[in-house]
């Protein structure tokens, strides 16, 4: 057969083109794509919860006391590690980690069915014992997330509404 008088596109071709169309689009989803409302309160209640499971770790692992201070207001969070259970002792002591929740808000924290207002101080201990909490967070009253602990259960649980 003689394919001399036919134009066709070789292999090498249709790659190089297949090639730029995913390079393009892929540049594409990138640029358009970014965080929904509800991918982005999932992800800051996650940098939370992890905290909050980290300082639990090192509590029971040094055993020694540390103090998650959030305010309500800012949605900033420091993480201290005070000698004793004093308001004192806890403003003195050394800040072993800050944060914030970019764009979250807090509208409810609960301890042992008492609604908390203004800061919110989490002790963690080496006996990792501790009263049963929630946190109620929210992005632009679109989407909300409830952090909790179960006094006999050693994870934070997540739940979206």
């Amino acid at each position: 057969m003689d394919r001399r008088g036919q134009r066709a596109f070789t292999l090498v071709e249709l790659t190089v083109a297949l090639a730029l169309v995913v390079v393009l689009l892929g540049l594409v989803i990138v640029r358009f794509g970014g965080f929904t409302p509800r991918q982005h309160l999932a992800g800051e209640a996650r940098k939370l919860g992890n905290t909050i499971e980290t300082c639990r770790g090192m509590a029971a692992l040094e055993e020694t006391l540390y103090v998650l201070t959030l305010d309500r207001e800012t949605g900033a969070y420091t993480v201290r590690k005070p000698a004793e259970r004093s308001q004192a002792a806890i403003e003195r002591a050394p800040v072993i980690r800050t944060g914030r929740l970019d764009g979250v808000h807090l509208k409810t924290a609960w301890i042992q069915d008492k609604e908390i207002s203004g800061t919110i101080l989490l002790e963690f201990d080496a006996r990792c014992l501790q009263p049963a909490w929630r946190l109620d967070l929210y992005l632009e009253d679109k989407a909300a997330v409830s952090l909790s602990i179960d006094p006999l259960v050693n994870e934070v649980r997540y739940e979206e509404r």
